[in-house]
Formats: C-alpha cells, structure tokens, sequence
C-alpha cells in the first residue's frame, strides 16, 4: 500500500475520501474501495442539484437494486444495479443532456472506471450494468419517480433519447407508483450508510 502522506498525485489522480489517490484516466482498481464509492455516491447530488431538497446518487442507487428485487431479478442483477452509477463516484454526476454533449469522451472514461471497480470485487457483477436491460428499465423507473418529486415539471414532457421515455402520463401509470421504495430525502450520512449495508446483504446472500 502506498504511503499516500508523502505522495505526489499526478495530473489525472483525484485524492479520495480515504486519503488514497486515484488516476481517472487508468484507474487502479486495488486503490478503490466500497467506503470511497459510499461516500462519493451519497455526497454528490443527482440532476446537478436543480431538484426540490437533496437527492444523493447513492439513494437513487439503492432504490434501483430494490426495484429489480422487487421485480424478481437475481441477485446479481440487483448488485449489478446497487453499482450502476459508481464511476459517478469518482467523475461526478453528469446529467443525461451533458453526457450525449461529452460523448465519446465521458463513455470511455466510465465504462474503464465501471471495469476497474468491479474487477475490485471480483467481477461480481457485470461491470457494464446498464446494457442490462433490468437494469436499465429499473433506471428509467427510478428517473421517473424521483422526476416526479424532485423537478417543477414532475417529468411531464420529457423527450425520449436514447431508449429512456418520460413522456407525459396518466397519474395512474405504474411509472410513477414509487412501490413503497421511495424514502424522502435521506442525509448524506445516512445515504451512505445504506449504500454499503445494501452491498453487504446482497454479497452475503449470493455467498
């Protein structure tokens, strides 16, 4: 392990939570840890902060996992779902407008920050967990209820790009019913917490 006191960061490397450093651009996954992804995750808020109160892209993350639990999915695709967003961690919430703008950019850097992370606890889920299609819908979902809450426009008018669609609805559509896994606005802290809980349990059930 290095002694990151006395290190020296290079241009690319971010210093972490843990006072480790980590190069954006060739990510070493033995650097990485859950504690950083928790607390990256849970400190960093969704739709770049222009949402009603503060949403952590670690809440949004546990709410996908319980969704696709809820749906019957596997238990690696739940974990698969629980990390989705961890290279988030890291290169910080892009919102889905921004990301078609820094493309091809930003997808290169992800999808090696994405590899990097689950080779840091064994490919124990699919490092591109979005190409999931379970994943994806359950992502979408995700974005429609907490549009619905968090944004003026509760969704309403959303244009489809890329396969997501939040277009106008009835009220009784299903894509808004939250299941009872809407939690309000949890705490950084708290977000964090359940983040790594949440990991834990679904490890300890695929074991």
């Amino acid at each position: 392990m290095a002694d990151w006191s006395t290190y020296t960061p290079g241009k690319h490397e971010i210093e972490l939570y843990s006072g480790a450093y980590l190069d954006l651009e060739n990510p070493n996954p033995g650097v990485i840890s859950l504690d950083d992804i928790a607390h990256g995750l849970a400190y960093t808020c969704r739709y770049s902060g222009q949402c009603a109160d503060y949403y952590s892209i670690a809440q949004h993350a546990v709410m996908v996992s319980r969704y696709l639990a809820l749906n019957g999915e596997s238990l690696v695709v739940q974990l698969a779902g629980l990390h989705h967003d961890d290279a988030e961690a890291f290169l910080g919430d892009v919102v889905r407008p921004l990301k078609g703008l820094l493309q091809p950019q930003y997808g290169s850097l992800s999808d090696t920050m994405d590899e990097a992370i689950a080779a840091k606890f064994g490919c124990s889920w699919p490092a591109d967990a979005l190409k999931i299609p379970a994943v994806k819908d359950a992502d979408n979902w995700a974005l429609f209820v907490e549009a619905y809450r968090l944004l003026p426009s509760q969704g309403k008018h959303w244009m489809s790009h890329d396969g997501w669609d939040l277009e106008d609805r009835d009220e009784n559509h299903t894509g808004r019913e939250d299941h009872g896994l809407w939690r309000g606005y949890q705490s950084p802290r708290t977000a964090a917490e359940s983040f790594k809980r949440h990991h834990y349990k679904l490890i300890k059930e695929i074991a």
